[in-house]
């Protein structure tokens, strides 16, 4: 699973974390008062880009793109609901919300499409795949799906319906028609609802029935693959054909839960049948920080709803991350699924808590004092890297991406020279600084502006880089 959003404290850093800080807080006040000088630059603009302005003190960001630069996509595929809420950008289940032919949404151990036919759902499994390179690469493919979809009326066009930390809400249904799905980051289930009629399990090729512990559980194998499919007490599954399932759904209980297995066991089909039937509502993340121990501690919690019966423990899939070295959870964790982020270890429990320690980290160059070893040698580098300072701002791209990987350059650099005590170098980069960060914020730059888009809410960096834009994806480190 992934934390997605901080509902209590963030985290901080530790020990040497005040003297981090200041300098940061110092070198910030100083640059952004260097922007004042730009509302000179700001008269000189053009009358009718001005116009497209808004000036923010001396700075200004544009309202529109300019010329062919790309406008913000306006994230249409959500609810009424959703639309009122800021769009979520970056994530994992992104394209949904953006693009008319969303991509492969990966919530591991499973992953999912919609398509015109219905919501597929496959369990990724590993394929070593050669290279133009000579070499390979590891993949977990979305391939060989299953598709669930209503029988009695053509799913609509999948938008996001709900969206919490690490679970999501789609719906398909069409005009009154309902037809939903709850995807979760680390769950082995998705769960379906359908307003009326039935729901149609559509195969990519001829699928083997497996014995089955419960008539409620249909099992199959398909391609090599485990799935089980979990319907309400009273459910008929009824084999249309080789590579179609229906299952008749009795009156008032419109729902569908779909697995992968992770094994062929008895023990593991006992253990999904016990918990499919509690359907996750809600995911939760938050933190609590102990600054004097720099301890992290992490809880993760999900609550869910019972379909029928009184289970209401969910089954949580753990990454590495979560499980590796945590005590809280040994000896408590079942299968594991195998996924491209390695081990995915299934925990029946509504919550569990990671902890780690923050130890801190050095917040500035510690200055080398003469007499020290290689100090010449230190000096030589610095010397150089001077003379290279401005090509060193722009090495490749111009636009955020890069542009922010330069200013950090020299930002970095700049705490070397101020701690070795080379004034003038300091207020040569402190400069180049100011000057570029001038270019960016004033707003009168012919290629490199700032747009505040008021539909979405978000602000955008031009020239566009690697797609931020018409993807709406990197912003917290092109900005950072």
């Amino acid at each position: 699973m992934k934390a997605l959003s901080n509902h209590n404290a963030t985290t901080a850093p530790v020990g040497a974390t005040d003297a981090a800080m200041s300098l940061t807080r110092r070198l910030f006040a100083r640059l952004v008062v260097a922007v004042l000088p730009a509302l000179g630059a700001l008269l000189a603009f053009p009358a009718a880009a001005q116009a497209d302005l808004l000036r923010l003190g001396a700075g200004a960001v544009s309202l529109k793109p300019r010329g062919s630069d790309a406008a913000v996509p306006r994230a249409p595929y959500r609810t009424e609901a959703m639309q009122r809420r800021a769009a979520p950008t970056n994530q994992w289940y992104s394209s949904l919300i953006f693009s008319d032919k969303p991509e492969n949404i990966y919530a591991q151990p499973l992953s999912f499409r919609p398509m015109p036919a219905g919501l597929e759902v496959a369990l990724p499994t590993k394929a070593v795949v050669p290279t133009e390179r000579k070499d390979v690469e590891i993949h977990y493919a979305h391939r060989d799906a299953l598709t669930i979809a209503p029988v009695a009326f053509e799913p609509g066009r999948a938008l996001l319906a709900g969206a919490s930390d690490w679970a999501i809400e789609i719906t398909m249904g069409r005009g009154s028609d309902r037809f939903d799905a709850t995807v979760a980051h680390g769950s082995p289930y998705a769960w379906f609802r359908v307003g009326r009629g039935d729901l149609r399990v559509r195969l990519p090729a001829a699928g083997e029935r497996l014995a089955s512990p419960d008539p409620r559980m249909l099992l199959l194998r398909v391609k090599g693959t485990g799935y089980a499919l979990f319907g309400p007490t009273g459910v008929q599954w009824e084999a249309a054909s080789p590579t179609e399932w229906v299952a008749r759904l009795p009156a008032g209980k419109g729902y569908l839960v779909v697995a992968g297995l992770p094994d062929d066991s008895a023990a593991t089909q006992a253990l999904l049948l016990r918990h499919a039937y509690a359907a996750v509502t809600d995911t939760r993340v938050d933190w609590k920080v102990d600054r004097a121990t720099g301890e992290v501690q992490t809880t993760f919690t999900a609550t869910t709803q019972p379909l029928e019966g009184s289970e209401s423990t969910p089954l949580l899939g753990l990454y590495p991350h979560h499980w590796h070295g945590n005590a809280s959870v040994d000896g408590r964790l079942g299968p594991a699924y195998d996924t491209v982020r390695g081990k995915l270890k299934l925990l029946a429990a509504n919550s569990f808590r990671t902890t780690a320690r923050y130890t801190g980290f050095v917040p500035y160059w510690p200055a080398v004092a003469d007499g020290t070893p290689r100090l010449a040698e230190l000096r030589d580098v610095m010397k150089s890297d001077i003379r290279n300072a401005r090509r060193m701002m722009l090495v490749e791209g111009e636009g955020p991406y890069w542009q922010g990987k330069g200013l950090l350059r020299l930002v970095k650099m700049l705490d070397v020279y101020e701690q070795q005590g080379d004034k003038e170098a300091s207020e040569r980069l402190l400069g180049l600084l100011k000057t570029r960060i001038e270019e960016w914020f004033a707003g009168t730059d012919r290629r490199r502006y700032f747009h505040w888009d008021q539909a979405m809410g978000t602000v955008v960096g031009y020239p566009e880089e690697y797609f931020a834009v018409v993807q709406m994806n990197d912003h917290h480190f092109h900005y950072g």
